[in-house]
């Protein structure tokens, strides 16, 4: 790694792709007042009648920043989150998305 500007020094590794991912996130001035709500973490479980059910747990969401106008947000939970869990999501502001697992549902369009 070059200490002098903190890029890799091999551009075609995994390493560079991660990093220009990660550059990608810019920073906003200051996060919206218009917040997702009513964010959900689905968990299926099996139960003894073979069907699917769902634990359902709240979430909180974290502002990431601004890429191209558009505002990202991190679902976070206490627990951990796997292939299969989804997200339901009560409220999604006009031009926002939710990084996590896939939304189970279209939110409420709104704008």
């Amino acid at each position: 790694m070059s200490t002098s500007n903190n890029t890799p020094d091999d551009l075609s590794g995994p390493a560079f792709a991660a990093q220009l991912a990660y550059d990608r996130y810019i920073p906003a001035a200051a996060t919206p007042t218009d917040r997702p709500h009513g964010v959900e973490l689905l968990v299926p479980h099996v139960n003894d009648a073979g069907k699917t059910v769902y634990t359902v747990y709240p979430c909180r969401v974290v502002y990431r920043g601004e890429v191209d106008g558009l505002h990202l947000w991190q679902a976070v939970n206490d627990r951990w989150m796997k292939p299969g869990d989804k997200l339901r999501v009560a409220y999604l502001p006009p031009r926002s998305e939710i990084t996590g697992p896939p939304v189970a549902a279209p939110a409420v369009a709104h704008g």
